[in-house]
Parts: structure tokens; C-alpha cells; sequence
């Protein structure tokens, strides 16, 4: 018992210390994007515009807490997901929920997107500013494979072929997804 109640306080403060270092640390390449989670209500729709089969690959670039990829993988086990997030308490959150309930095909990655090879992917899921999304195009361009599927929350991808568009009311807020081909 007295084991159990040691580990318990080693994790808290292993948690703790690890919260206070990413709030103090100040990164050279600190994320400008803000961390809006998804709401519950739009996750079936965003999977069902993904039209994910097994063994697809699905990333999600900005994945802050993976909420997105956690109800995909759940959805559809044999999927592999991946999730890059560059700001530190989200990616914080997206591991702590992976480590206290583990998905065996999702990997986190705390980068830069633009860093990271998307060449594997078979979908892309995106809830990005259009700034960013703008200068996403070209790296979806050169990377991604013919018939990669693409959904955008509520900003378009400019350039991209986009196959439909489907608007959700969620809590008095629409949403739009948009939904590109490569």
C-alpha cells in the first residue's frame, strides 16, 4: 500500500513539474496558434467526412489534446494515427490522456508540422487558422499522394480540389468542414 501511495506522489510530481516547465520555458518557435479543442458534438461528423478504412493513416496537424484522433481510432481501431502539436499544454493533455488510456495505434509528436514528413498519410485532419493554412497548401502539394483526403475545420484550403462542404450547428456556433482531394 505504502508502494502504491509512492508512485501515486512520484507521478503528481512528476505532472506538476512538468506543467511548471512548460508554462515557464520560453521556446524560440512558440506556437502562434490557439488551442480550441473540438467540440464533442462535431467529432462523428469530422469522421465521417475522413471516410477512414483499415490501415489507413490519418494525421492531424495541430491535434492539440488528439480528442480528434482518440474518437477516430475508436471508431475505426485498425486505423494508425498521428497527431503533431508544437504548443506545450495541449501536447501536455494529448499525452497524459494517452498515458491514463492508451491507444495502441496513436503516436503523438510535439513538433513543428511543418517539420514533420506527412508523405504516409491517407487523411488529414486540420482546425487551423487560414494564415497557416495558406502556407500548409504547398507542403500538401509535395508531399501527399493522389487521393488523399483532406478536411478542413471552418477555414478553407485555397488551391486544393475540394470534393464538398458540410455545415454543423454545434451549441449555437456553425462549423464548417470542408473537404479536399489531393
Amino acid at each position: 500500500m505504502l508502494y502504491h501511495l509512492l508512485l501515486i506522489l512520484l507521478a503528481i510530481a512528476i505532472v506538476i513539474v512538468y506543467i511548471v516547465i512548460a508554462f515557464i520555458y520560453t521556446d524560440k518557435k512558440k506556437t502562434t496558434i490557439p488551442f480550441l479543442p473540438i467540440p464533442d458534438e462535431l467529432l462523428n461528423p469530422i469522421h465521417d467526412e475522413l471516410t477512414l478504412y483499415a490501415g489507413a493513416t490519418l494525421y492531424d496537424l495541430g491535434c492539440g489534446n488528439a480528442k480528434v484522433l482518440r474518437y477516430c481510432l475508436k471508431q475505426q481501431p485498425t486505423i494508425h494515427a498521428v497527431g503533431v502539436e508544437l504548443g506545450h499544454l495541449p501536447f501536455f493533455l494529448g499525452s497524459l490522456w494517452n498515458f491514463l488510456k492508451p491507444l495502441k495505434n496513436l503516436v503523438l509528436l510535439k513538433r513543428n508540422f511543418f517539420d514533420v514528413s506527412i508523405e504516409s498519410a491517407d487523411r488529414v485532419f486540420i482546425y487551423l487558422l487560414p494564415h497557416v493554412i495558406k502556407k500548409l497548401v504547398p507542403k500538401f502539394r509535395k508531399e501527399l499522394k493522389a487521393g488523399t483526403i483532406i478536411v478542413a475545420c471552418n477555414y478553407e484550403c485555397d488551391g486544393l480540389e475540394k470534393l464538398h462542404i458540410s455545415q454543423h450547428a454545434v451549441q449555437d456556433k456553425k462549423f464548417i468542414l470542408y473537404v479536399y482531394k489531393i
